[in-house]
């Protein structure tokens, strides 16, 4: 069901199924694939996060284009494009998290790509 295993109790109960939610995402390709939608966890297995290990396994997302263009500026994401996303049900769930209140955590379904609209920013 889910891209990935996770950890009992998790995505969390508040967890919210998103309904045509737009949000951004830095992504390394313009036309982002299946590789561009790793999380954490799986793409530094070995990595201590200061997360917990459910939110480790959660792809960031922000309902705001401004936050993606300020991580942008930071070195390791220079190179990186800014793709917009329409979340749907299918898609998975997703919470607000972290700092920002434009930042989100999506738990991704494994049939995503077949319901993901991806955007020209």
């Amino acid at each position: 069901m889910w891209l990935e295993s996770l950890p009992e109790n998790c995505p969390p109960p508040d967890a919210t199924v998103p309904n045509d939610f737009l949000c951004f995402r830095l992504a390394a390709h313009n036309s982002p694939s299946k590789e561009d939608y790793l999380s954490h966890r799986q793409i530094y297995p070995d990595k201590k996060f200061n997360v917990n290990e459910c939110r480790a396994r959660s792809l960031s997302v922000f309902s705001e284009k401004s936050e993606c263009e300020k991580i942008k500026k930071l070195p390791p994401h220079r190179e990186k494009h800014i793709v917009a996303l329409r979340l749907f049900p299918e898609c998975g769930v997703i919470k607000s998290t972290g700092k920002s209140a434009a930042h989100f955590s999506w738990w991704v379904l494994s049939e995503f790509l077949h319901h993901l609209v991806i955007e020209e920013v």
